[in-house]
């Protein structure tokens, strides 16, 4: 392996623990607010239907954060 390999493996592993960290720090709170809002103020009581709108609404925020976060490193440090 030479440098130039390293150097590019670790702004991938840079990468990916900001787009898991972001997750978990996003993710985890919409998905209890997301749940509260749907079983106890919309008193949706059908599991399936609550956890599909959760993933629904957890998938777009997910794909702007991961597409944000992407665009960010690319413009800081390209791998490339």
């Amino acid at each position: 392996m030479n440098f130039n390999m390293i150097e590019e493996h670790k702004k991938t592993h840079k990468q990916v623990s900001a787009t898991v960290f972001t997750g978990l720090i996003i993710n985890y709170p919409l998905n209890l607010i997301l749940l509260w809002f749907f079983i106890d103020y919309m008193a949706i009581e059908n599991t399936f239907i609550a956890g599909t709108m959760v993933t629904f609404f957890i998938t777009i925020v997910a794909y702007i954060r991961v597409y944000t976060l992407l665009r960010w490193f690319e413009k800081r440090e390209p791998l490339r």
